[in-house]
């Protein structure tokens, strides 16, 4: 498969065995003030090659642009008002360059008005309204991929109150068209992308919360998806990542299952089949709401962090490189985080972390570090920068400027 048809990365993963299960430490820690947060994003919105962040707010029907200095530290917050405020309900993003102009867009699922609006980067942070596309009922998810392998990203949703998911084919220049409905399991919460049977098209695997199982549909490769698989997982599967966890080539399937606590690991067989193999504890009450893969520790094993919503903190769960993983270690954030995302934000080479806590309207930061865990500290939130900088002391030293502005955009 094209390393261009997935518009994410993906880790590969070596077979090493540890001496001793990694510690990650996220030591330090910034608090962003947004709205009712439920989805966070990592991408480069102003061409300065460090990782920003875009933040949704489901009840403010707004989305917020954080700029990255270079340090890991973040400033602004400009609000884009997306679709009609208060219906809207702006609730998970995605991101690539839809319109192939260099730049990199979003694109949100509006939980209230059964729509994704696709917005175009301008390449300095900013953003201009494209347009609206109508898909199933309750868009909660979505994802960028090339589903029909023209090499341009399409988008897909779940949708959690019609049973479905959506698929947008681009039309090559950022549209879309007319988006294809595909049934799926009750109340999916989340789906995973990858070539599951290795014949270079893009298949689905599913989190079914009312199931208790995850679907997996093999993709042919026109934006539609063959018969459902539905394999067992756990109570209340809520997220779902793919990467190759035990080192044999083929993709597999991590998902987190919200009332039982755990992490299940699906290996997959490279023909699209799964079986389950293991479950691995969180901790008990935390009700993980969602899943990150990636390297965290730099020993070329694929990690999990989890961010667990009842506990008001972060899981990581060093990976082993043969599809097990150890004891959770835990890391505070702020009041219900229920989305992550993954990225190198200080520039040190180690993975940081950024949560969205839904019920404390905040983004939590977090970045790695060698060592043991150390509990995130808000000491000033937002409006302190580095070295307990002020915004008008770094104003008058020139290294950011105060001003902020707004973009409203109504359907």
């Amino acid at each position: 498969m094209s390393a261009t048809r997935i518009h994410f990365a993906v880790v590969i993963c070596l077979l090493v065995a540890p001496a001793a299960w990694a510690q990650v430490a996220f030591q330090s820690a910034q608090e962003l003030t947004t709205g009712d947060a439920t989805d966070v994003i990592a991408g480069d919105w102003d061409g300065d090659t460090h990782l920003d962040l875009a933040v949704a707010n489901r009840d403010d029907g707004t989305v917020q642009i954080f700029n990255n200095t270079g340090t890991g530290f973040f400033l602004g917050g400009e609000l884009l008002i997306v679709g009609i405020p208060v219906l809207s309900r702006p609730f998970a993003l995605a991101a690539a360059d839809f319109d192939d102009d260099g730049d990199l867009d979003l694109a949100v699922a509006l939980l209230g008005l059964d729509q994704v609006s696709v917005l175009f980067g301008d390449g300095d942070g900013t953003f201009t309204f494209n347009a609206f596309y109508t898909v199933g009922d309750a868009p909660n998810f979505i994802v960028a991929a090339d589903f029909n392998g023209d090499d341009a990203p399409d988008l897909i949703t779940t949708n959690e109150s019609g049973n479905s998911t959506s698929v947008l084919l681009n039309n090559g220049d950022g549209t879309f068209a007319e988006a294809l409905e595909n049934a799926v399991g009750r109340v999916p919460k989340a789906l995973a992308v990858g070539d599951f049977d290795g014949d270079t098209n893009l298949d689905i695997a599913v989190a079914q919360r009312d199931d208790d199982a995850v679907g997996v549909q093999l993709g042919v490769g026109d934006g539609t998806f063959g018969a459902a698989t539905d394999i067992d997982t756990g109570t209340n599967p809520w997220a779902i990542v793919a990467h190759d966890f035990d080192g044999d080539g083929d993709l597999d399937l991590a998902v987190a299952n919200s009332t039982d606590d755990n992490i299940a690991i699906l290996l997959g067989d490279g023909t699209g089949a799964f079986t389950l193999a293991n479950t691995f504890d969180v901790g008990n009450g935390y009700r993980p709401e969602a899943l990150a893969a990636a390297d965290f520790d730099g020993d070329g094993n694929t990690d999990l962090v989890t961010a667990n919503r009842e506990r008001d903190n972060v899981s990581f769960l060093a990976g082993a490189g043969n599809g097990t993983f150890g004891t959770a270690q835990d890391s505070n954030v702020s009041d219900a985080p229920v989305r992550l995302a993954v990225g190198d934000f200080d520039g040190d080479n180690l993975l940081d972390v950024a949560t969205a806590n839904q019920e404390a309207d905040t983004v939590s930061v977090l970045r790695s570090g060698p060592g043991g865990l150390d509990d995130l500290i808000p000491a000033c939130g937002a409006n302190c920068g580095p070295a307990g900088l002020t915004p008008l002391m770094l104003t008058l030293l020139g290294l950011v400027s105060l001003k902020q502005y707004g973009r409203r955009h109504r359907s």
